[in-house]
């Protein structure tokens, strides 16, 4: 038995391989992995002569994968008005981790990073993280989480796309949330929210679009909208 000890000198894939040759036969056996510059990682190497002739066996001595941990977000909803903070933990003690991905959706973040959630659609997301050590030993965890309306979201919505232009006047912007205000109110009096008073409102986006309000706003808005009357009480 030997341990091969490699260290990482540059990014990429590494090959060790290995050759046994007597009088009657001969055996090959080549290991590949990934390492970091600067990590340590070692291969055990079984070398032995059998009735059949040669035998080699290499095998990393670390066999477990990267702990790769989803500290946020959470497995719960957040607003769409929100700032989604990414925190990733990835750790792997015995070879070292030699690559790791993180993706919002089906796109590349990094690992410590946060996302503006006015710039997503409402409804399921995912966080997914790739791991893999120096031997190519390799995990993956993911954190599934939602993004909502509500009345209060909508309205710092609506402000938002007036401070970045997509609603052209103030009066347009005020009308809106005062709309959503007279709702606000109706609810804390205790009264039920209909379909009916939703659609007012998608009513009057329709008259303001696109003249006072872009197309970015009133898809936007009309999203948040759109979800608060699905989402009714029932």
């Amino acid at each position: 038995e030997y341990t091969v000890e490699v260290q990482g000198t540059g990014m990429g894939a590494y090959t060790v391989s290995t050759a046994y040759i007597t009088d009657n036969s001969s055996a090959e056996e080549d290991f590949t992995g990934y390492i970091s510059p600067g990590n340590m990682a070692e291969l055990n190497v079984v070398v032995a002569s059998t009735s059949e002739g040669a035998m080699l066996d290499v095998e990393p001595e670390d066999t477990a994968p990267p702990i790769a941990d989803v500290i946020s977000p959470q497995p719960r909803e957040y607003l769409r008005s929100d700032s989604l903070p990414i925190n990733i933990a990835i750790t792997d003690e015995e070879s070292g981790l030699a690559s790791s991905t993180v993706l919002f959706d089906d796109r590349i973040v990094s690992a410590s990073t946060a996302i503006d959630l006015f710039f997503e659609d409402l409804g399921a997301h995912r966080i997914k993280v790739f791991a893999e050590d120096a031997v190519g030993n390799a995990t993956s965890s993911e954190a599934l989480f939602r993004v909502i309306a509500t009345l209060e979201s909508a309205i710092a919505d609506a402000e938002r796309a007036y401070d970045m232009g997509w609603i052209k006047q103030e009066k347009t912007k005020r009308q809106f949330i005062a709309k959503l205000q007279a709702l606000i109110k109706h609810k804390a009096k205790g009264k039920r929210l209909e379909a009916r008073h939703f659609k007012i409102i998608l009513s009057y986006l329709e008259k303001e679009h696109p003249k006072r309000i872009n197309d970015q706003a009133y898809e936007l808005l009309k999203e948040d909208i759109n979800w608060l009357i699905n989402f009714l009480p029932q």
